[in-house]
């Protein structure tokens, strides 16, 4: 009786986590050989809801630099972080200096990608949101209202950088929702 062996080998993607080394805090989780999910997490639970995620990008090697051309934001991600803002934008020293130097009036929300001189507008892919600031530079929290024109990558500024509050409160929580 003749034996035949027949050996079979199939090549597997070893799917990785790759932190950025240009930007501290932002990880690159491999889902297909040229498909990466972009998160703040360095480990992406297992069936992660879809919330923590922030994008989405196709290549075989992601690069923070060229993020802005290829990625495909989560709308998900976009309402965890509005939330997170909504509830600690008030937190952030750019906007209770920008309030107090205003006095009165609509003030940007922004992200800190390219900081602006106080009183002076800035990139609107970069604004959160707005809020009234009254008599005096009270800012009414109440009246936060989120920007459709954020962008988490933009050519100019990069990606996402948010003040240090802000990330703070948003790390904490992504935390809870890996839980």
């Amino acid at each position: 009786m003749n034996r035949f062996t027949r050996g079979i080998t199939t090549t597997v993607a070893r799917l990785k986590t790759v932190k950025d080394s240009k930007m501290s805090g932002v990880f690159y989780h491999q889902q297909q050989p040229e498909r990466w999910a972009v998160s703040l997490l360095d480990k992406l639970p297992e069936n992660a809801p879809k919330k923590l995620v922030c994008g989405y990008v196709n290549t075989a090697s992601p690069v923070s630099t060229e993020l802005y051309k290829s990625l495909e934001q989560n709308d998900e991600f976009i309402d965890l972080l509005q939330s997170v803002v909504q509830n600690n934008f008030t937190k952030d020293q750019h906007v209770i200096q920008d309030a107090f130097f205003r006095g009165e009036g609509w003030i940007p929300v922004m992200d800190e990608r390219a900081p602006q001189t106080l009183g002076r507008a800035g990139d609107p892919d970069d604004y959160l949101g707005m809020v009234l600031v009254e008599g005096g530079g009270k800012i009414n929290a109440s009246t936060y209202e989120r920007t459709p024109t954020y962008r988490l990558a933009t050519r100019d500024n990069g990606f996402m950088k948010l003040s240090p509050a802000l990330d703070k409160a948003l790390r904490e929580a992504l935390k809870v929702e890996t839980k």
